[in-house]
């Protein structure tokens, strides 16, 4: 097999997606020296974090304002490289897949979590587990983690996290408070989320436009109830609804006969067509008029 790669020396985005016959990532330290100092963005999906770590060292400039990776584990000393290299990382998307249970001194811990609150620009982050290859989780963060992590850092504006197995309502809810920039909040495959996390926020400052929460099995209608209350409420939220896309309206939808939806001002009448039909909303927006205070769903 031969690749062959042309890189310009003004060169700022740059995006790798490779794999061998067997599935596995390419080492591509053989063109480390061709990557110009100048990247800003970089999305290298599937690669090994011993190849990314010898990269950082070696060839990426401090310059990096976006990185996105997809790699075999997602470690400490992957984050120390980060923090102490990249310094101006406004994004950092992780994913991993581990092919066996990671072990406990190269893994990713809390410790991982208080070295990423010392990027003072980073405002989204993205950090997931998939168990593609094990039921893998990052069984060494706790709610611990996640309160280092808020301690010293709020601007963040995008969280995602996935496969934190051992992280309770508390931890969540820590971002929900303490972040008040956050806009966007997502948690996937949560073990100990349930609606506790979402009690009682009313009293608390939100920018929060889009919450996702799938395979989080604990949660009923009471946290989709405390979410609506703290936020508001848009066409989009109500398409997830009539379109069956929501986590928790798989088990809400058939038996809803009533739903207020006084006072929620972002909600034009094509979300109202898509909640009562199976095919979506029209391409027509039209503002309500009038107070709707109750609409009635079959």
């Amino acid at each position: 097999m031969s690749t062959s790669f042309y890189l310009s020396f003004c060169l700022q985005p740059f995006f790798v997606k490779h794999q061998d016959r067997n599935g596995c990532p390419i080492d591509f330290r053989f063109v480390a020296h061709l990557l110009p100092e100048t990247v800003k963005v970089l999305q290298w999906r599937t690669t090994y974090v011993k190849h990314m770590m010898y990269l950082i060292r070696n060839r990426i400039g401090s310059g990096l304002v976006l990185l996105s990776l997809a790699m075999d584990v997602i470690t400490d000393n992957l984050i120390y490289h980060f923090t102490h290299n990249l310094r101006l990382l406004v994004t950092l998307d992780l994913e991993d897949r581990p092919r066996s249970s990671p072990q406990s001194h190269n893994d990713f811990s809390n410790h991982g979590l208080q070295l990423l609150a010392t990027c003072s620009c980073l405002t989204n982050l993205s950090v997931v587990r998939r168990r593609e290859h094990v039921p893998a989780t990052f069984r060494m963060v706790n709610d611990f983690g996640m309160f280092l992590l808020v301690e010293d850092y709020k601007n963040l504006e995008s969280v995602k996290l996935g496969g934190f197995s051992r992280v309770t309502d508390a931890g969540f809810a820590s971002i929900l408070l303490f972040c008040t920039q956050l806009r966007k909040f997502e948690v996937i495959n949560s073990f100990f989320l349930s609606d506790l996390a979402f009690y009682d926020l009313r009293n608390t400052s939100s920018s929060l436009v889009d919450v996702r929460l799938p395979s989080c099995s604990l949660l009923t209608s009471k946290a989709a109830q405390s979410i609506a209350l703290w936020t508001d409420i848009t066409d989009s939220s109500l398409r997830a609804l009539g379109c069956g896309n929501a986590p928790i309206d798989r088990c809400l939808c058939d038996i809803i006969t009533d739903l207020c939806i006084k006072n929620c001002f972002y909600i034009t009448d094509a979300s109202i067509e898509a909640l009562a039909s199976d095919y979506g909303a029209g391409k027509r927006k039209r503002p309500l008029r009038g107070s709707i205070s109750a609409i009635a769903v079959d």
